[in-house]
């Protein structure tokens, strides 16, 4: 209820353990203009955060961020993950078992990473959710064999699914 913090984060940042109000569901809302020049994150850990319902960053960029990398354990009560068009080449998403929204277009993502985002996805059961990983600058796309399944399985039920079809 009142005037929301703000603190950069830079370099390697975490946020562990973390409760920011006193009635639950966290949104962390993460704001960038990054200009071309000075520090900006490398890697962000979001771990055992037991209120975080909500991770998005809005990218006013004038420029192309350095690369980041994110990890994503145990934020059990975690249900939209919205990181798009910056830099991300890298993320390990653990266990997302109450995810139904979760965008990392316009990034930097192997075809590794995909793989394991619509494995996640699909291994937590959700109907209706929305998977939007499209326009990755390297031009990867997810790996049939690896998850075809998966993907064909989000589609069965009733996700929105917007990025390359496993190839």
């Amino acid at each position: 209820f009142g005037i929301p913090t703000q603190t950069a984060l830079l370099g390697t940042s975490t946020i562990e353990d973390t409760t920011f109000g006193a009635f639950g569901n966290d949104t962390i809302r993460l704001n960038t203009n990054y200009n071309g020049t000075g520090d900006t994150l490398s890697d962000l850990t979001f771990k055992d955060n037991a209120d975080l319902v909500a991770v998005k960053l809005t990218n006013g960029a004038t420029a192309v961020p350095l690369p980041i990398s994110i990890i994503l354990n145990n934020n059990p009560l975690l249900n939209a993950f919205t990181f798009e068009n910056y830099n991300l080449i890298s993320i390990l998403v653990g266990t997302l078992p109450l995810v139904t929204n979760f965008r990392v277009n316009d990034n930097d993502l192997p075809s590794a990473e995909l793989d394991a985002i619509i494995i996640a996805l699909d291994n937590n059961g959700l109907t209706n959710g929305f998977l939007d990983y499209s326009n990755q600058t390297g031009g990867a796309s997810p790996s049939i064999g690896v998850s075809g399944l998966a993907y064909n399985n989000l589609i069965l039920k009733g996700w929105t699914v917007t990025g390359n079809v496993p190839i």
